[in-house]
């Protein structure tokens, strides 16, 4: 049999079953493919399940600044800034749901610019937390849906992130700490319900499902691996996880459910179900009847029910309130909405809904894609395909991977039964590639995986310079977002290369094309660095290899730059040259790194270009002094260090320069040397040492 894919979930998650519905919201950000810059925003949609995946609705509806939906449509407030973050326009915006077209479109006032806002189905009223006209504190107040302005009802200590009302006019809220609330319209105050355990970061909302009566929480914390869809006990305040979203953390604001408000005297929604379907799709289905109406009154007696897949109707009968039904139905192949819902004299109730896939599954996207430069070529390598998009199983054995270079769009493999390939037609003048992995079973291929960009080709002689100011792009270099933030070093037109603001501290990678470099010769780099505005810290590494494991060299040490007067302006007219020199243990191809450090909350580093040239044979510089902080040990092919500051230089027993390497915070570095003896000079200690 194949597993449900309906909830529950497991560990950390809420046990139990839970129907799946449907979610609208404006997406503001995705860890996937945004970056601070921008990206695809718009209405998206997503459904609870385990693993969240989001459906673009349509990319032209805006929401930064807020939406709800009610009475048929969906209120947005948007606004625009110019280039210093002063506003030039906020408007209100009501789009008709059937084609999401404009319905109408107002200027509003700064200050009904809301963090989260929601509409009460009971008063029919749009609430909200607002700026007031200092923007130094939140409102909370009440929105008019004709002319966009706010009328205060209570000024905020706690700024709140999330506002949701319940189909009996009930206003709930999440605030800034993490506390659940509940709206005392007596006494025109929040009343604290509970913790919810996690303690919210940037825009987020929560919304109820009219049909489930649940409230579900679409949380961002400052934890990007906690972002998901939540449930929160509206009793206790606390959240549990539904929903991790496949593609990482996601900012989604003006989130909805189009599910209506039922009349009090239908059949509320049925409980304990759950789905088994066999490869063949058959389906066993077992749900409880309800024993309440919506309205939350006793029930007894014959009720009727209808399942209805893809929203037609497969199967419908009688049942007596508040016990078992068992029954059986056969499902196409493919993606299958099963839904069920009670029914009496006043109408239908809520539908329970199931996503489920019917037969094998969509192989799954391609995960953990990487293609590194090697001696023959480029070697992409990724996990073998195991399970499907569903999670449910695939067709193992027919599985065959194919392997497309870009930008070229070059099939260099198809029909491969296990994961891995190395293209050896990757010659000639350098290019940066990449490459597009997809896997199929023979009747369904999976989406496809692209691998990180990768330079082709031979290596570069020095001199290699470039001028990020006076390019087209980043030319050959490549940019690895390594604390995975969505903020990391991009091309700016006339500014050269910056590596954007995070809440995080920076460990972003800038990486050369790859550098043919001699044994024993000095080379020079220098470097153009600025700042925008707050101080910012960075380092030079390199290593033979273009990935983070591979920067296990120092050029320069952990340097932090700054320019008092750098608020919005041209700071790198006039950058920073950072000057050093190194001279290779080994001849061979490397990568070089300008590194991001900085602290979280800067704003902007700016690497305007990048040079190396060959200076010349390396000579013997003055061995003198000694130190016992410098411990120097050998290695089969390598020489440690540990307890050394500045340049550690290794002579080979002539007398000629080996190799130098700058020396990190920590003293500790690896000089990778052949066999041999060798005099290291480290801070002052000198000492023979012979490599095996």
């Amino acid at each position: 049999m194949l597993a449900s894919s309906i909830l529950p979930l497991a560990g950390e998650e809420t046990s139990g079953n839970f129907s799946s519905p449907r979610f609208y919201g404006y997406m503001r950000y995705d860890a996937e493919t945004f970056t601070k810059a921008g990206g695809p925003r718009g209405l998206y949609s997503i459904d609870v399940l385990p693993e969240g995946r989001v459906t673009a609705v349509d990319l032209t509806v805006g929401g930064v600044g807020g939406a709800c939906f009610g009475e048929g449509k969906y209120y947005v407030i948007d606004y625009t800034q110019n280039n210093q973050g002063e506003l030039t326009s906020v408007t209100l915006r009501t789009y008709n749901p059937a084609d999401w077209s404009v319905t109408s479109e107002i200027e509003i006032p700064q200050t009904s610019i809301p963090t989260t806002m929601t509409y009460n189905p009971a008063d029919n009223k749009i609430y909200g937390c607002f700026f007031n006209n200092d923007t130094d504190k939140m409102e909370f107040g009440i929105l008019d849906k004709g002319d966009g302005t706010t009328s205060v009802i209570k000024v905020l200590e706690t700024s709140i992130t999330a506002l949701a009302a319940d189909h009996k006019g009930n206003v709930y809220a999440i605030d800034a700490n993490g506390d659940f609330l509940k709206y005392n319209p007596a006494v025109e105050n929040f009343d604290k319900i509970g913790a919810t355990g996690l303690k919210p970061q940037y825009i987020q909302d929560a919304a109820f499902d009219f049909g489930t009566r649940q409230l579900y929480w679409f949380a961002m914390t400052g934890d990007q691996n906690e972002s998901g869809i939540y449930n929160v006990d509206v009793a206790t305040g606390a959240a549990s996880r539904l929903t991790t979203y496949v593609t990482g953390a996601k900012e989604m604001t003006g989130v909805f459910s189009m599910t209506p408000v039922y009349d009090d005297a239908v059949p509320s929604i049925v409980t304990d179900f759950s789905m088994d379907v066999t490869i063949d799709g058959t389906a066993t289905l077992t749900f409880k009847m309800p024993s309440a109406t919506y309205g939350d009154a006793p029930l007894s007696g014959s009720l009727g029910y209808e399942v209805l897949v893809d929203g037609v109707s497969a199967k419908s009968s009688e049942a007596q309130a508040d016990t078992k039904v068992n029954l059986t139905l056969n499902l196409e192949d493919g993606s299958r909405v099963v839904s069920v819902r009670a029914t009496n004299a006043a109408g239908a109730g809520p539908e329970y809904i199931a996503r489920q896939f019917v037969g094998f599954d969509q192989p799954d996207k391609i995960k953990n894609i990487l293609a590194v430069r090697i001696p023959e070529g480029i070697q992409v390598s990724w996990d073998a395909v195991e399970t499907g998009v569903h999670n449910l199983p695939v067709d193992i054995d027919n599985i065959r991977y194919t392997v497309t270079r870009l930008p070229d769009e070059t099939v260099v493999a198809s029909g491969l039964q296990t994961p891995g390939f190395t293209d050896k037609t990757a010659t000639g003048q350098p290019a940066l590639v990449s490459y597009i992995v997809t896997a199929t079973d023979g009747s369904s291929t999976s989406e496809s995986a692209q691998s990180n960009q990768v330079v082709m080709g031979d290596a570069i002689m020095p001199p290699f310079s470039y001028d990020f100011r006076n390019k087209p792009g980043m030319g050959l270099f490549t940019s690895i977002d390594n604390n995975g933030d969505g903020a990391s070093w991009m091309f700016r037109d006339k500014y050269g290369i910056l590596c954007m603001y995070s809440s995080q501290s920076a460990d972003d990678w800038l990486i050369t094309p790859p550098i043919k470099l001699s044994q024993g010769r000095k080379y020079q780099i220098t470097a153009s660095i600025g700042v925008a505005m707050y101080p910012e810290r960075f380092e030079i590494k390199y290593g033979k290899g273009a990935q983070v494991a591979d920067m296990t060299l120092t050029a320069v040490g952990p340097t932090d730059i700054d320019d008092e007067n750098a608020y919005y302006r041209d700071v790198w007219d006039e950058p920073g040259n950072i000057v050093a020199e190194i001279v290779p243990a080994q001849d061979g191809e490397y990568h070089f790194a300008v590194h991001a450090i900085s602290d979280p909350d800067a704003l902007f580093l700016y690497c305007c270009d990048f040079a190396l040239e060959d200076k010349g044979e390396a000579s013997v510089s003055v061995v003198s002094g000694d130190s016992d902080a410098v411990s120097v040990t050998a290695g089969a092919d390598y020489i440690a260090v540990s307890g050394a500051t500045g340049t550690v230089e290794v002579y080979t027993a002539a007398g000629a320069l080996a190799a130098s390497a700058q020396a990190p915070a920590d003293g500790r570095l690896t000089i990778p040397v052949g066999k041999g003896f060798y005099i290291v000079n480290a801070g002052g200690h000198a000492c023979k040492i012979m490599v095996k």
